[in-house]
Formats: C-alpha cells, sequence, structure tokens
C-alpha cells in the first residue's frame, strides 16, 4: 500500500465513507482494489472508536463519550439477555412529543456478536428520522416471553422520558414486537406493513401444503351467520402455522347477533285473531321438524309458544364405489389455492386494506361494517371456488378479532400517511450498502460508531431543513414530494371520459372520491379530484400538507374549479333522494346476488371498479354513501 494512499484515507477517514473514497484513490492509483481501501479504512479508523478489547464495552464508553448527541437508556438486563439502547437527542428532542407515526423493525446479520439490531423511526413529512437504536441478544436466556419483555423495557424508558406517545405504529408480523406495542402504547393503533402483508399472502397461496393454521368454524360462525361450520378443512391442521408466530392475544369472546349490514323487520308473530297452532302429537310437547344442521341450540321456542326440535340431518352415504374412489381421487389431487385464484385474493385483501369510513363506497361508512363486508367478500369467493384451507388460513391469521384490527385501516378514524415500512428498509440499505457491504460481521463499537458518527449527521441537516423553511430549494425536500407531483401531472394528463360514471362521486372540499384508484392510491389522489380544482403553482409541491383525516390535503392553492364550486351531491341528476327508503322497516332486504354488476365505463388512470356493485357494499353505498 503507497505511503500517499494511507495518508488520503487517514484524513478523510472522519468525514468520507469507504465507498466514496474507493474512485477518488483508484483514479490516482488504478491497482489498487476496493478491498485494500476498506480494509486499511477499517484499520485506521479504529482510534476513532475502539475503546476496549471487549466489543460491548466499547461500544457504551463510545456512546457515553457522545452524551451531548446520544442518551444511553440504562435498562434492568435478565439473565442470559444483552442489550445495549440509546436515543438520538438531537431528532427525539425536536419530534419526541409531536410525533404520530413511527415505524419499528430489526436487521441481522450486522456484528460479530450476533445482536440484532431494532430502532424506532419516527415519521416527519412523510419521512423517516431514527429516534434510538437497541442491540439485542437473548440466545441463551430461559426466560418465556424473553424478546418482547427485553423490548418492553427499551420503549418503555423511551415513552416515559422523550414523551414519545405515537398514535400508529408501523411493524411487519413479528409477535413479539406487535406484543411489546400492545403494551407499552396500548391506545396507538398497529399497522402492519403493506409489502410484508402481500408477501406474506402470496407465498403462503403459493405453497402446495394443505395443512395450514387450526380452524375454529364456531367462533367464526358465532361471529358472522353466513359461515358455514361445515365448509372447513377436512385434513389435519398445522399447529406451528402462524403468520408471525403465534398470537397470545387471544379474544376472549366474541359478539354474536345481525351485522352491521343488515336491516332488522319487525315481523308480528301472528296474524291479529288468530289462535296459536297447537301440535297433533299430545304424547310430545315437541314437533320434530328435520332441518338443515346449523350451529345453534337444538331447541327452539317459536313466539306463540310451540317448541321446535332440531334435528340434523343423516349423512349422505353411497353404495357406489366407484364415487367413493372418484372423491378419493379427487383429494389427492386438491391443492391449497389454484394459481388462477391467487391474484383475485390478493386484490381483495388489497381493497380490505384501503377501504376506511372517510372513503365512501365500499360498505356502511362504519369499521364494523366494512369488516362485514370484507369478510363475506372473501368467504363467499372462497366457498364458491372450494378453498375451503384458504379460507382457514385467511380467517385465522387475517380475519379475525385480533389479527384485522393488525392489517385493516378502517379500525380507527383516521388514515395513517405511511402505508409501509420502506423508510426503515431504505435505512437498512445505507447502513449495509454504504459501510458493512465490505465488512464481514464488524464490532459492535463500529457498528454504533457509524450509525451516530456517519448517519445520524445526514438525518440531522435533512430535519434543519424541513423545520426552517425559509430559502429551501425543491432538491432538498423529501423524496416523497418529487413523486407527489409526477402523480399529479400524471392525473392532469389522463383523459376523463365523459358522461362520468355514475358510481364515482369527487368532493374536492373533502378530497374524497368514490373510485377505485383513489383509494388504493400511494397519495389518495385521482384524475376526477385533479382536474377539479384550479392549476396548482410550483410553490404548492413545496408547500402541501397531507393531513389523517378530511380534507386528504390542504393549501391555498386547492381550489374548485367555477363549474364545481356549487355542485351539491344530493342534486346530482344520478342521484334521487326518492330511491331511498322511507324507514328500515318498510324496505324489503336488498340481497347482493339481485344487484347488477356494472362494468366500468371509465377505466383510464388504474380504475378498477370491480369491487364496486358487487357484494352488499354496492347496497349500502345507496343507503349511506351520500348522507351527511
Amino acid at each position: 500500500m503507497p505511503q500517499r494512499v494511507t495518508d488520503i484515507i487517514h484524513e478523510n477517514m472522519s468525514h468520507c465513507t469507504p465507498n466514496a473514497l474507493v474512485p477518488k484513490i483508484q483514479a490516482e492509483f488504478p491497482n489498487i482494489t476496493a478491498a485494500q481501501i476498506y480494509s486499511t479504512w477499517i484499520k485506521l479508523s479504529e482510534e476513532l472508536w475502539k475503546r476496549a478489547d471487549n466489543p460491548l464495552e466499547s461500544a457504551k464508553q463510545l456512546l457515553a463519550e457522545l452524551g451531548d448527541e446520544v442518551d444511553i437508556i440504562h435498562t434492568k438486563v435478565a439473565d442470559g439477555v444483552e442489550q445495549l439502547c440509546w436515543v438520538i437527542k438531537k431528532i427525539a428532542g425536536p419530534l419526541g412529543k409531536g410525533t404520530v407515526e413511527v415505524a419499528l423493525d430489526a436487521t441481522y446479520r450486522t456484528n460479530s456478536a450476533h445482536l440484532e439490531l431494532y430502532y424506532v423511526m419516527a415519521e416527519h413529512d412523510n419521512a423517516g428520522f431514527p429516534l434510538s437504536y437497541c442491540l439485542l441478544s437473548t440466545a441463551t436466556s430461559m426466560e418465556q416471553r424473553k424478546r418482547t419483555k427485553a423490548l418492553c423495557r427499551w420503549v418503555r424508558r423511551l415513552r416515559d422520558q422523550w414523551g414519545i406517545n405515537p398514535d400508529f405504529v408501523h411493524i411487519d408480523k413479528d409477535m413479539a414486537e406487535i406484543g411489546m406495542v400492545r403494551k407499552v402504547w396500548p391506545q396507538a393503533k398497529i399497522q402492519l406493513c403493506w409489502w410484508h402483508l402481500r408477501r406474506a399472502v402470496r407465498e403462503r397461496l403459493a405453497k402446495a401444503k394443505l395443512s395450514t393454521t387450526p380452524y375454529n368454524p364456531i367462533r367464526a360462525r358465532l361471529e358472522f351467520s353466513f359461515i358455514d361450520v361445515d365448509f372447513r378443512p377436512a385434513g389435519a391442521s398445522d399447529t406451528q402455522e402462524y403468520e408471525g408466530g403465534f398470537d397470545y392475544h387471544q379474544p376472549t369472546s366474541v359478539a354474536s347477533g345481525p351485522g352491521p349490514n343488515s336491516i332488522l323487520l319487525r315481523i308480528p308473530a301472528t296474524q291479529p285473531g288468530a289462535a296459536p297452532t297447537q301440535s297433533n302429537d299430545a304424547d310430545d310437547d315437541f314437533e320434530e321438524t328435520e332441518v338443515k344442521r346449523d350451529f345453534g341450540p337444538t331447541e327452539l321456542t317459536l313466539p306463540n309458544g310451540r317448541k321446535v326440535k332440531i334435528i340434523p340431518p343423516i349423512p349422505r352415504t353411497s353404495d357406489n364405489s366407484d364415487d367413493d374412489n372418484d372423491e378419493e381421487t379427487e383429494d389427492a389431487r386438491r391443492t391449497f389455492c389454484p394459481p388462477e385464484y391467487r391474484e383475485s385474493i390478493q386484490k381483495m385483501m388489497d381493497n380490505h386494506l384501503n377501504a376506511h369510513p372517510l372513503i365512501p363506497g365500499y360498505a356502511a361508512p362504519t369499521p364494523e361494517g366494512i369488516r362485514e363486508w370484507a369478510v363475506r367478500q372473501m368467504y363467499e369467493y372462497c366457498e364458491r371456488n372450494g378453498l375451503c384451507e384458504t379460507w382457514a388460513y385467511l380467517w385465522e391469521n387475517w380475519y379475525r378479532p385480533g389479527r384485522w384490527e393488525l392489517w385493516a385501516r378502517s379500525t380507527v378514524d383516521d388514515i395513517a400517511r405511511l402505508k409501509t415500512t420502506m423508510i426503515m428498509e431504505s435505512h437498512w440499505r445505507r447502513i449495509k450498502k454504504d459501510f458493512l457491504h465490505h465488512f464481514h460481521k464488524p464490532r459492535i463499537d463500529f457498528l454504533v460508531w457509524i450509525l451516530t458518527a456517519k448517519l445520524a449527521p445526514s438525518y440531522y441537516r435533512r430535519l434543519d431543513l424541513i423545520q426552517r423553511p425559509v430559502g429551501r430549494g425543491y432538491r432538498n425536500l423529501s423524496s416523497w414530494r418529487r413523486d407527489f407531483k409526477r402523480e399529479w401531472k400524471k392525473c392532469v394528463g389522463t383523459e376523463i371520459t365523459y358522461p362520468l360514471n355514475p358510481k364515482y362521486k369527487p368532493d374536492v372540499r373533502c378530497w374524497v372520491c368514490t373510485c377505485p384508484y383513489f383509494a388504493k392510491s400511494r397519495f389518495l389522489v385521482c384524475k376526477h379530484l385533479v382536474q377539479m380544482v384550479e392549476e396548482v403553482p410550483i410553490t404548492f409541491f413545496h408547500e402541501v400538507t397531507r393531513n389523517r383525516t378530511s380534507p386528504i390535503w390542504s393549501h391555498t392553492s386547492l381550489k374548485p374549479k367555477h363549474d364545481y364550486e356549487q355542485i351539491d351531491p344530493l342534486s346530482s341528476p344520478t342521484f334521487s333522494t326518492s330511491s331511498l327508503p322511507s324507514s328500515p322497516t318498510s324496505s324489503p332486504i336488498l340481497n347482493s346476488r339481485d344487484l347488477p354488476s356494472a362494468q366500468s365505463d371509465d377505466d383510464d388512470n388504474g380504475d378498477d371498479d370491480s369491487h364496486i356493485g358487487k357484494g352488499t357494499g354496492s347496497a349500502f353505498f345507496l343507503f349511506f354513501g351520500h348522507l351527511e
């Protein structure tokens, strides 16, 4: 190694990454490899981060020296647990108490001691800023739920000392992290990452294994009367198959009764003046009536006092051995989910995740109504196509109580800004690509130095630019604003087919639209809304604010065009109040099979309205979608 190369590395190691030094050195010394530069850089930089021979003790001493920038979290460590936590003061201080959304994740294989690296990242202006880190190892601990308890000790101090109490916690499907959030931030809405959700469902549907999560049809039938207890997997279940691990937070009871999308009719038990019918059988108080077996009591007492005994039907038997062989051959050829059904299931789950009471057009505008609509749509699809194993997996992992609340955004009043944990994945990529790519399992103290001395200053500068908007340029803003500008321009340039689809009801003042593209859009925009406002100036994309409730976007330049200022949804020619029922009891129950499934006549900009006009949601769009 030439002395000149060593001098260049020594002069720049405090403020340059090895990745940035490689092209600079190779331009002057072409024979020097990147591996040589990285090796020399880490040896010379030991004076900056190495404080002791023990890596963990050295990391603690290094953090103690950075008292102006970090705050070490001292926790009571259980036997067999190694844990080192700290808070980034310059970020947690300005953002702490005002943090509404945080993301939590972990990464592995970042150090030679095999400690897992966790961190909490705060959302500010749709961008991520690291609040705190935790290095954790529970490999030698014998305590039950040891990882959840260790994470609770860390985050609880973060909450108590820095006042971080978010309303949304974005997370993947790790049940230890979910259990920690439920204990430390019980008021927060847990929102699973949309990307992780899609990947987990896609991978499971592609597997051929028929045995799936243990399914409890009785519990499902108690909550939703349209679920048949006989529609369940015939084979043995897999007690180890739970997405994210076993969920200790099991619901103790479920509500029963009519669903939120039901219309109750009060019918008199008998006609006026009519005498109750007497049983012809004087020796027995029961009238034996054979009905289709369903979950419920074995005795029913009718309003007129007559008792009915429910007798389950005799199982159908067949003396034809050929039919039995055909059934066995069909069972042997069964797959968990045939390929032709997988994309439809994923699209339905996307629609169920995107549905929210602020966005009309799916079902009754309540969390309960949306959930019943989603469960019914998925169950009827699986039942219609004979996917009993698929339904068992979907119900127990995604749709039952305790799991639905983890990923459906309709369970709370507001809509979170973040939809995925990609801000965290980007953070991991910076650590591994810029620093750890050429270092095989570096020491813990070296990793701590990278996080505090190399990565943290870049976040300080970004936060300062956002909080001091005077004179900031477009290039220094968060990357999402550039993506938002491209999406806006795309909506402006997309042609709208007239007459407008009668199912689409854009509302500029509330900034909502019933077209399917709006609900699944990353930025909650669509061509109907964008083309209903005046042309926005370039400063709009620098200053516009994304809200979590209606109106979704707010800015002084968002003004409706003159043609749309006086439009009232109830006065639209496509909607008439005469079509509404005068009272809930005077109208017949609408069956989803009786509703026309209108096809889209305006599918530009990705408008796929296959989920509108099907199922119970469209009926309640007529009843509730336009009522204020």
